[in-house]
């Protein structure tokens, strides 16, 4: 079971790490497809140069907002959707799914046994 834990952080860690490593490369392509310097891309975005610089090299401990800011001022289209109409749209279905679901998730209880 501890193995079998171990391999799903594993899992998990590396398939973060690449989500922020793909965001930071697609940030710093369309960068320098405007021809903007880090310190240009901060001002417009609201955030550091060193922000910028972190959330390019792939940094998983930025700000995740920092990231979608930085994406959308950049140009990134986040989510395959270039229409950001979409992405709201996206976001109300969203509200409306969750809104479906249970306040609370239950714990399964697991009955032991104390006949010995």
């Amino acid at each position: 079971m501890e193995a079998e834990m171990t391999t799903r952080t594993e899992a998990t860690q590396r398939a973060v790490e690449d989500a922020a490593a793909v965001l930071g490369q697609q940030i710093h392509r369309a960068r320098h497809d405007h021809n903007l310097t880090a310190g240009e891309l901060a001002a417009r975005a609201g955030v550091t140069e060193s922000t910028v610089l972190a959330v390019e090299a792939g940094s998983t401990g930025t700000p995740i907002g920092a990231a979608f800011t930085l994406a959308v001022v950049a140009g990134v289209r986040l989510f395959q959707l270039g229409d950001y109409d979409l992405i709201t749209q996206e976001r109300i279905r969203g509200q409306q799914e969750l809104a479906l679901l249970p306040h609370r998730v239950a714990r399964r209880r697991i009955d032991v046994s104390t006949d010995f």
